[in-house]
């Protein structure tokens, strides 16, 4: 390596990245969630004006921009589980390793709740 490969180096400072494309659709919506609605300008960054669009439609309770938002936010929305065909049984084993006496207890209460008697 040449010695003046890194003479123009300059370090970021604490707290930067180098990212210089502005903050990404999920902080905007945070920030926005936070502020009162406003009417965007017509050259408005299109990061903003996405944002807006899914804020309008969930204010609509339109279903897909409210799911859009709420899982850009808090995470993906999980399926409901499907419930077994009828007749249908589940034989797999399930194996639970409990860590007191008091534990042991209480997951035997919860199963003897829960499985049918026989």
């Amino acid at each position: 390596m040449h010695p003046n490969s890194l003479a123009n180096l300059i370090p970021y400072k604490p707290g930067e990245n180098g990212h210089k494309g502005g903050y990404n659709l999920t902080e905007r919506l945070r920030h926005s969630l936070d502020k009162p609605l406003k009417v965007l300008k017509s050259d408005a960054p299109v990061g903003e004006q996405i944002v807006q669009s899914w804020i309008e439609g969930t204010l609509l309770r339109e279903p897909t921009p409210f799911r859009e938002a709420l899982e850009r936010i808090d995470g993906k929305v999980p399926e409901p589980a499907r419930p077994l065909p009828e007749g249908y049984q589940d034989n797999r084993t399930i194996n639970i390793i409990v860590s007191s006496e008091k534990a042991k207890d209480l997951t035997d209460n919860v199963f003897k709740r829960l499985l049918p008697k026989p």
